[in-house]
């Protein structure tokens, strides 16, 4: 048991009891990962507030964009494949795809001995407009190294990745990114 006598109600100083220690928060972390858990949190949506903003003008989502960059650079994948590299949660790939097809940034094609699989590829014009995406994402990289030198870049690299472990958030990460 510890006495907590920090805690003010009514405008008095009250002891609580708890089975707390100080040195953890009432979730049971300690400060310093407190810190960090809100830290990641709200770098995770300052990068998405700042990705969305920028992908507004070219009317996409972030898993728009995703798909689009994973296409980019591979010729040909199923909806299972493209699923298991994208690293953006929100919406559906599926409907996501049907969009990007619409649009013509994407083509579809039903596999030739198993109709039940369509393969994507990425068209001209989704090359292009991935290309356009790229030159205007060119801000990431210029704050990180606003912030941090190369050596602090990898190091925080490898202290997430750290962090991932063997999630599936790791897999598809090493998926996309074999080596960095």
């Amino acid at each position: 048991m510890f006495i907590d006598l920090s805690t003010i109600r009514s405008g008095c100083y009250l002891p609580v009891i708890t089975d707390i220690p100080p040195s953890l928060d009432i979730d049971g972390q300690s400060p310093a990962g407190k810190q960090l858990q809100l830290t990641l949190l709200a770098v995770q949506k300052h990068g998405n507030r700042r990705l969305s903003d920028s992908l507004r003008k070219f009317n996409l989502t972030l898993l728009q964009s995703d798909i689009l960059e994973i296409l980019f650079s591979r010729e040909e994948l199923n909806l299972k494949e493209i699923g298991a590299l994208t690293l953006c949660d929100s919406g559906s790939p599926s409907r996501s795809m049907d969009q990007l097809v619409q649009r013509g940034y994407v083509d579809r094609r039903r596999d030739a001995h198993d109709r039940r699989i369509v393969h994507f590829s990425i068209t001209s014009s989704g090359q292009s407009l991935g290309l356009k995406i790229a030159r205007a994402m060119t801000w990431i990289d210029d704050e990180l190294h606003d912030s941090l030198s190369d050596e602090g870049i990898e190091n925080m690299t490898n202290a997430l990745r750290l962090l991932l472990g063997n999630s599936s958030e790791s897999v598809r990460l090493n998926n996309r990114l074999p080596t960095v």
